[in-house]
C-alpha cells in the first residue's frame, strides 16, 4: 500500500481518465502507435474500475455479515404474552 497520500477525487477519477487517455490516443495517434497504447490504456482502466467494484462488493458483504452475526434474532415467545 502506498504510503502517499492522495485525494480521493483523483483516485475515483484516475480509471476514468485512462479510458478518456485511451480515446484520445486511438484517435490522435497514428495507426500502429494508437492501437497499442490506446488499448492499453482502454483495458488498464476498465481493469481497474472492474477490480474496484469487485472489492467494494467484497467489503459490502463482509460488513453486512458482521452486522448480521452481532444482532442477535429476535424471537417472540407468544405463551408468556398471554
Amino acid at each position: 500500500m502506498s504510503r502517499y497520500y492522495k485525494p480521493n477525487w483523483l483516485y475515483e477519477s484516475l480509471p476514468y481518465l485512462y479510458v478518456l487517455a485511451g480515446c484520445a490516443t486511438l484517435y490522435l495517434l497514428p495507426p500502429p502507435w494508437s492501437i497499442v497504447s490506446g488499448g492499453l490504456l482502454l483495458l488498464s482502466g476498465a481493469h481497474v474500475l472492474a477490480m474496484r467494484q469487485l472489492e467494494r462488493r467484497r467489503i459490502r458483504a463482509e460488513q453486512l455479515e458482521r452486522h448480521s452475526r452481532r444482532m442477535p434474532a429476535r424471537t417472540v415467545d407468544w405463551g408468556d404474552a398471554r
